[in-house]
């Protein structure tokens, strides 16, 4: 069957919503980063938006890094937003590795004095290949000098067999 139309005047879906200018927090100077739209103010709390460093503090030889803000309040046409997190991209990553050099990587779960859990990756440039055997803790344990190892007398197979002049059906006459 065929749908009915709708019977009235029906709002178009975006003369109905507002565009809402998103700025970050006061610690980066309260810069706007973007706009988005939203029909209803509440819809815009919990949004992430990203920018990089280089937009937010106008020096774009750091825009390498990318931040995340999340939206946490909005009042008349702003959002205002706190910063998330950040991370360096994985192209300027790459170009840090360079050759005979190499990369370690680390990540340790932290939590902060405010009670907030915050993962921290530690990432590690070295400018020469480390050597295998010091790198591990095998490696560094067989650096240090081994207590002598007390062998005892073991009888070898072999020498527990008789020689064949003394097996049964066997003569030892030449």
């Amino acid at each position: 069957m065929a749908k009915k139309k709708q019977v009235g005047r029906r709002l178009e879906g975006w003369k109905a919503k507002k565009w809402y200018r998103v700025y970050v927090p006061d610690a980066f100077g309260k810069v706007e980063i973007g706009d988005a739209i939203s029909a209803d103010p509440a819809n815009m709390v919990g949004r992430v938006m990203t920018a990089t460093l280089g937009e937010v503090v106008q020096d774009y030889s750091k825009s390498h890094i990318k931040m995340r803000f999340k939206i946490n309040d909005v009042a008349g046409d702003a959002a205002y937003t706190e910063f998330i997190g950040h991370e360096v991209t994985r192209d300027y990553l790459r170009s840090m590795v360079k050759r005979r050099a190499s990369r370690i990587d680390t990540i340790h779960p932290v939590v902060s004095k405010d009670g907030k859990l915050l993962r921290v990756t530690v990432v590690c440039l070295t400018l020469s290949r480390p050597i295998r055997a010091r790198s591990t803790p095998c490696g560094r344990r067989s650096r240090r000098p081994s207590p002598p190892v007390r062998r005892r007398a073991t009888l070898r197979p072999w020498s527990r067999i008789s020689s064949p002049a003394t097996w049964p059906g066997t003569s030892s006459k030449s």
